[in-house]
């Protein structure tokens, strides 16, 4: 589809999204990551300066770690789900990146609006506090299609009595 593309390393994902009022990119690898990613995004034939929101799934590294970066290219927003604010902004460890400021914090069903494709925010917490998932409409051959991108670890992947507190506590 001409909307959607995937833009991240092998092993990390990061997906781009293309509407009528710009882009926005779902997670951005490590910090390291950050390179490759807007570079795959130029062989696009695609502007970086067009991305308007960093829309990261949660607050871990390889998750958000070229975030800041790629918004000192861009002049994006970073955005993250709300009870992963803190995370982001003062990271328990030092994983490559210092922790950095958050442009918006996602609540459950907040839009994110590229004009012609709107991003609907879930809150899926689990694998953190704040994880969000990404539900989108993109056109495809004269049909609208639904796409969705899930922001991490659910059920399937509690295997231990601490993981099943872990997931428990992150619960309304």
């Amino acid at each position: 589809t001409e909307y959607l593309f995937y833009v991240g390393q092998r092993d990390l994902a990061c997906h781009l999204i293309k509407g009528e009022k710009g882009m926005a990119i779902i997670d951005s690898g490590m910090p390291q990551s950050a390179s490759l990613i807007i570079e795959n995004i130029k062989i696009l034939g695609l502007d970086p300066k067009q991305i308007k929101y960093i829309l990261l799934t949660h607050s871990h590294v390889d998750h958000l770690g070229g975030a800041d970066r790629i918004r000192e290219i861009s002049g994006a927003q970073i955005v993250v789900g709300e009870r992963d604010v803190n995370m982001a902004e003062h990271p328990e460890t030092d994983w490559g990146y210092k922790g950095f400021k958050i442009d918006r914090a996602l609540k459950h069903l907040d839009v994110i609006d590229l004009g012609d494709i709107k991003i609907t925010c879930h809150h899926t917490p689990g694998h953190t506090v704040g994880t969000i998932s990404y539900s989108f409409n993109l056109p495809f051959e004269g049909k609208m299609l639904t796409g969705g991108l899930f922001g991490g670890h659910g059920l399937d992947s509690i295997d231990s009595e601490r993981s099943a507190k872990i997931f428990s506590a992150t619960l309304d």
